[in-house]
C-alpha cells in the first residue's frame, strides 16, 4: 500500500495553527471530511473510494474569500478551489479521484482565508490508518515577488499617486512569513508584514516635494530559512515640473556641513564625513549645513523646495524621540564655516521644516526628505538676496540617542551629500506691464 504521507505537512500545519492561535477561526467552524455532502465527519474512508467531500460551517462572513486545497501523500494537489462566502451556512465541496479510486494512504486538507493566513487544516486517510506514515519533508519556503520595479508619476503640487500593488507569494512549501521595509520617507507601503500570499500596496506622499526623479527601494524578507530572500522592489517617483519652471539641486561645500558638540568650546567638525544629531555621553550634538543660493536668481518665485539627507550610521540610535530640521535666522549665515557649538546652539530658529522624524524613520541608507510648506517657501525667497540659507538638525535630549547622516565628504568611500532641491519660476513683466512666467503655488494642506 502507498503509505508515504507528507508527515512534515501535518507537523508544519499544526505548528502554524498553534503559532497563529487559529487566526480567523471565528468565521469558520467544524472543518471535516465526509462521504456525502451532508454526511457525518470521517477521518478514514474505505479502499475504492472515488469521491469525498470537504465540508465546513461558516458564520457571519462578509464577502470573505476562502481557498480550499487537498493534497495526496506525494504532495500532489487534488483540489485547489477559491470561493467567496457571505453570511452563515454550510459549504460542501466534492473532491473526485479522476476516474480511478483514491490510492490508499494519507491526505491533507487545508483551508485559507484569501488574506493569507491559515485558518484550518486536517489529515485523513483512505484504506485504514493503522500503518505508521513515513515522513517526507516539505520543499523549503521560497520568496517570490512581482513586479520588482514600479514607476509612480505625478505633477508637482498634485495629489499623491494611486497605489500600485506588489504580489508576494511562496514558490515553495510550508508557511512563509514576510516583512517589508523602505529606504525613503516619501514611500508608503501597507501592510508592512504578513503571510504569503499577500498584496503589498505601494504609493508615495508627495506634499511639498519639488519636481524631479526620486529613487526608493522596498526590501521584502523572510526568515533565515526562506529561499530567495530578501527581494528588492525598486520604485521610481517622477514629479513633473510646472511649465516654464526650473529645478536645481544644491549641495553644500565641505566647509559648510558637519556637526558641533556641547563639550567643545572651540572649533567644529565641518568637512568631516558625518552629520551627527542627538544626545550621547552627556553631550548635545547638532547637525549643521549651509547652502549657497547664488544659482537661484533673486527675483525667482519658489514653487517647491526640500532638503534631503541620507542615513550613514545607526550605531547609537535608541528608541523614542524626534529629529527636526530647523531653518535658522539669516544673522547666522555670515562666517558659517567658523561657527562653534555656541553659535549654532544660540542661533534663532525661524521655522521648523516638516516632518519630524522618529527613530523608526531613520536607518543606514534611508533618505529623509524635509519639504517646505507654502509659508516657508515665502521665507526662503527672502534668502535669495543673501545668497545663503542655514539649517540645524536637532535630536532628542536626556538619554543616549544619536543618529548620523552622511555629509558626502568621506575620502575613503562615496557618500550622499545633503541636497537642497528648489523648483522656481522667473517672474518678469511682459510688454503689457503684467507679470509673465509666474506659477501659482499650491496652498499648504490644512
Amino acid at each position: 500500500m502507498r503509505r508515504t504521507i507528507l508527515g512534515a505537512v501535518g507537523l508544519a500545519v499544526l505548528l502554524g495553527l498553534l503559532w497563529f492561535g487559529v487566526v480567523g477561526a471565528s468565521g469558520i467552524k467544524n472543518l471535516r471530511m465526509s462521504d456525502a455532502p451532508d454526511g457525518p465527519a470521517l477521518t478514514d474512508f474505505p479502499s475504492g473510494t472515488e469521491t469525498v467531500y470537504v465540508v465546513f460551517d461558516y458564520l457571519d462572513l462578509a464577502a470573505e474569500t476562502i481557498r480550499v486545497r487537498v493534497y495526496d501523500h506525494e504532495g500532489v494537489t487534488l483540489l485547489d478551489r477559491t470561493d467567496t462566502y457571505s453570511g452563515s451556512g454550510t459549504a460542501s465541496i466534492a473532491v473526485h479521484s479522476g476516474g480511478e479510486p483514491f490510492p490508499d494512504g494519507p491526505y491533507v486538507t487545508t483551508l485559507y482565508f484569501a488574506s493569507g493566513y491559515l485558518s484550518k487544516a486536517l489529515e485523513w486517510t483512505v484504506g485504514g490508518a493503522d500503518q505508521p506514515p513515513t515522513p517526507t519533508p516539505l520543499p523549503p519556503t521560497a520568496l517570490q515577488v512581482e513586479p520588482t520595479s514600479l514607476t509612480l508619476e505625478v505633477p508637482q503640487g498634485g495629489p499623491n499617486p494611486p497605489a500600485q500593488r506588489v504580489l508576494i507569494t511562496n514558490a515553495g512549501g510550508g508557511l512563509l512569513l514576510w516583512s517589508a521595509s523602505k529606504d525613503a520617507n516619501w514611500l508608503r507601503i501597507r501592510p508592512s508584514s504578513g503571510a504569503a500570499p499577500a498584496l503589498l500596496r505601494v504609493s508615495a506622499r508627495v506634499d511639498g516635494l519639488p519636481a524631479g526623479t526620486y529613487e526608493g527601494h522596498i526590501t521584502i524578507s523572510g526568515d533565515a530559512t526562506v529561499l530567495n530572500s530578501p527581494q528588492t522592489v525598486s520604485v521610481t517617483l517622477t514629479i513633473a515640473p510646472p511649465e516654464g519652471s526650473v529645478t536645481t539641486a544644491i549641495t553644500p561645500l565641505s566647509t559648510h556641513v558637519g556637526w558641533v558638540v556641547s563639550g567643545e568650546t572651540t572649533g567644529n567638525h565641518f568637512g568631516e564625513e558625518e552629520i551627527r544629531a542627538g544626545f550621547y555621553g552627556g553631550e548635545v550634538y547638532y547637525g549643521a549645513v549651509q547652502f549657497d543660493l547664488s544659482s537661484v536668481p533673486p527675483e525667482a518665485q519658489i514653487n517647491a523646495a526640500s532638503v534631503e539627507f541620507t542615513g550613514r550610521s545607526a550605531e547609537f540610535l535608541g528608541d523614542g524621540g524626534f529629529w527636526r530640521l530647523r531653518l535658522l535666522d539669516a544673522s547666522v549665515d555670515e562666517d558659517w564655516a567658523t561657527h562653534v557649538y555656541t553659535d549654532v546652539h544660540e542661533a534663532p530658529v525661524v521655522e521648523t521644516i516638516p516632518p519630524p522624524l522618529s527613530s523608526a524613520d531613520l536607518g543606514v541608507g534611508v533618505v529623509n526628505i524635509f519639504a517646505f510648506t507654502a509659508d516657508q517657501l515665502d521665507l526662503l525667497e527672502t534668502r535669495l538676496a543673501n545668497k545663503a540659507v542655514s539649517f540645524r538638525l536637532d535630536g532628542p535630549m536626556g538619554e543616549d540617542n544619536l543618529f548620523v547622516w552622511d555629509s558626502g565628504y568621506d575620502a575613503e568611500r562615496a557618500g550622499a551629500r545633503p541636497v537642497l532641491r528648489i523648483n522656481y519660476t522667473l517672474v518678469r513683466p511682459d510688454r503689457s506691464g503684467t507679470l509673465a512666467g509666474s506659477f501659482n503655488r499650491p496652498l499648504s494642506p490644512g
